[in-house]
């Protein structure tokens, strides 16, 4: 019985076909029909092709391939690195992100794609990325902060002032010293003011007949003065200082010793920028009636223990300084360093890049993540190629059915590059025309045969270009 393959059921497709169509097989086993020896071993050879996949053959070395395992109903499925990021389910492969309550990657992956999470401090917004976010809003919270285009630094108000090789140092005004380690009250030569480690005080000069306690500056009762009823008396002494008339006694004043009087308050102490009514002027000081101080202004703090800075500190604003014994610090919170090089920075930690005017997100190279101005991606391009290279082994042959051109990857079997030259050979042997054939054989090999041609045999011809994976 001759044997004939049935080729009018063979598809378009990118595989070789192996053996007879089973439809052709079948007719050779059904009723009244007497199988060949040759079609047991088609039928056997159609059977040992999925052992063949699995790699389960005789001879074969299960799981050559490093990509590809069997589970346990012995099905081909893609082998997943518990460690490589990569997730398998029902619908496929997907990223593993590692959250939960003792580990934060930063990350969320949602079905619009990986992006990364916004903490405390940290806003993501269009065409920017990833930024630090203050708490500024409104003119009701002050941070103390602001960022540009070129980073964060410190938002100096009043009384502070940034200062290249010192960082945040406070501003040196009239009657204020500003030392490396404090500031204090800075008092005028011949002021009539005294600082000492207790505070500041008016400076008296002994027997002057000056008194100061906690009800402020009076005339101490002494020789020359009579205290009644009528109110004082002075007895000027020649030369004393003092002058006595019918309108009253009065001081002479030298108008550089930081006394003044006036017709209707009396003596009070000349300050800085002041006028005739008591006024403190600029000079850092203030007048009352209890005595003298140090006017505190935006930022300063006077109490029983001297001048110090103000800090708003409080349950709903934060500054981001602190004061200590030491001085005035900007304070190092979540995500922030303090260097003696760069003062204020942002901390970079695990997939973040701290630049000189930004901070980025850092893609690992190789990493399947891509990063540029329109935020973070999953690079779906170099994840699918890198798949296909561990799928499709170097030198596999396909047919490429398109007059397209060459896809990236893979060569044209042209003679050149190593491929073997069935798209351009026309070489017809002393023959009237050739054809390209592919056949298998125990090594790459190359030969030609002559055969004869009448109208007992038609040829439909299916010409295509072969490709060659690199």
């Amino acid at each position: 019985m001759e044997k004939k393959d049935n080729l009018s059921n063979s598809e378009n497709i990118n595989i070789e076909s192996i053996g007879p169509s089973t439809d052709d097989l079948k007719n050779r086993f059904k009723a009244e029909s007497i199988p060949l020896q040759t079609d047991y071993s088609d039928l056997i050879d159609i059977a040992d092709i999925g052992r063949k996949a699995t790699g389960q053959a005789f001879g074969q070395t299960p799981s050559q391939d490093p990509t590809l395992e069997l589970d346990s109903n012995d099905l081909l499925i893609v082998k997943i690195d518990p460690d490589g990021g990569l997730k398998r389910s029902i619908k496929g492969l997907g990223i593993k992100l590692t959250d939960s309550d003792q580990t934060k990657t930063g990350l969320s992956l949602t079905s619009s794609g990986l992006k990364v999470d916004s903490g405390l401090g940290i806003i993501l917004t269009e065409g920017h990325g990833v930024s630090i976010q203050l708490t500024d809003s409104n003119d009701q919270t002050n941070t103390g902060l602001f960022l540009t285009t070129d980073g964060l630094r410190v938002d100096p108000g009043k009384g502070i002032k940034l200062e290249t090789g010192h960082g945040v140092s406070v501003g040196e005004g009239n009657g204020i010293q500003v030392n490396p380690d404090d500031i204090a009250v800075k008092p005028k030569t011949n002021g009539g003011i005294s600082v000492d480690t207790d505070g500041v005080s008016v400076k008296l000069k002994p027997n002057s007949g000056i008194n100061v306690d906690t009800d402020g500056i009076s005339i101490r009762s002494s020789n020359g003065i009579i205290t009644n009823a009528d109110g004082v008396s002075v007895k000027p002494k020649p030369n004393s200082g003092i002058s006595a008339n019918a309108d009253g006694v009065s001081v002479l004043c030298w108008e550089g010793g930081g006394i003044r009087v006036t017709d209707s308050t009396g003596i009070y102490l000349k300050l800085e920028g002041g006028d005739t009514s008591g006024s403190s002027g600029t000079s850092g000081l203030s007048l009352s009636t209890n005595g003298v101080k140090v006017k505190a202004g935006n930022g300063i703090n006077v109490d029983t223990s001297g001048v110090s800075i103000k800090l708003a500190n409080s349950d709903q604003t934060l500054t981001g300084l602190s004061l200590t014994s030491s001085g005035l610090q900007v304070d190092d919170g979540l995500g922030i360093v303090l260097t003696k090089d760069h003062g204020i920075s942002v901390g970079a930690g695990n997939g973040i890049q701290v630049n000189t005017n930004n901070v980025a997100v850092k893609a690992k190279t190789n990493g399947g993540i891509k990063v540029d101005q329109d935020g973070v991606s999953v690079d779906i391009q170099s994840i699918a190629s890198a798949l296909a290279n561990l799928i499709i082994p170097s030198g596999t042959i396909v047919p490429f059915y398109s007059n397209g051109s060459l896809p990236n990857g893979w060569v044209w079997c042209d003679g050149s590059n190593g491929t073997p030259d069935l798209n351009t050979n026309r070489n017809g042997h002393d023959s009237g025309d050739n054809i390209n054939l592919i056949s298998g054989w125990g090594d790459i090999h190359t030969d030609f045969w002559q055969l004869g041609s009448g109208k007992h045999i038609a040829a439909n011809i299916y010409y295509m270009r072969y490709i060659m994976k690199k």
